[in-house]
């Protein structure tokens, strides 16, 4: 079954722990959308990533993020995309964000993912640099090139 959430500009405290709980509660899930483009997004991404990672059938997970100021650890997110088993398919968007720190911790949620054959990882307009991707992904099999900020891989191990 596939769920596509859009939550542009309105998001407000308190919602990604109500949305990582229900998501958490449909494990037959197969497909998952979720787009908090343009928000601000304060804490509450471990009920996120909780959730996501209850999500055992998840085949294809695409996250937006872009145009917020994230103030939350991402590695919960990872921890959680670590636990989806069968996830073939990952898209992470997160264009114009300030991303504070490194994406080590996401990396290694996601290098658990031993079924993922496609992973994008956007990031235009954001500060993190291509380096910083190489350093924190280094077991990904790169087949794309960075063009303007946007980081592709597919063949992900």
């Amino acid at each position: 079954s596939k769920l596509e959430l859009v939550f542009i500009g309105n998001l407000i405290q308190g919602d990604l722990r109500a949305l990582g709980d229900g998501i958490g509660r449909c494990v037959q899930l197969s497909n998952l959308v979720l787009n908090f483009d343009s928000n601000l997004i304060q804490g509450d991404l471990r009920a996120l990533g909780d959730g996501i990672g209850r999500c055992a059938q998840l085949a294809d997970l695409r996250l937006f993020f872009a145009n917020n100021q994230i103030d939350g650890d991402l590695s919960v997110v990872g921890e959680g995309i670590g636990c989806c088993a069968q996830l073939t398919l990952l898209g992470l968007f997160f264009n114009s964000n300030p991303i504070e720190g490194d994406l080590r911790a996401l990396g290694e949620g996601i290098r658990r993912c031993a079924q993922l054959a496609t992973f994008e990882l956007w990031l235009k307009n954001t500060a993190v640099t291509v380096s910083v991707v190489r350093r924190d992904f280094p077991n990904a099999s790169m087949n794309a090139a960075c063009k303007g900020g946007i980081w592709a891989a597919d063949g992900f191990v």
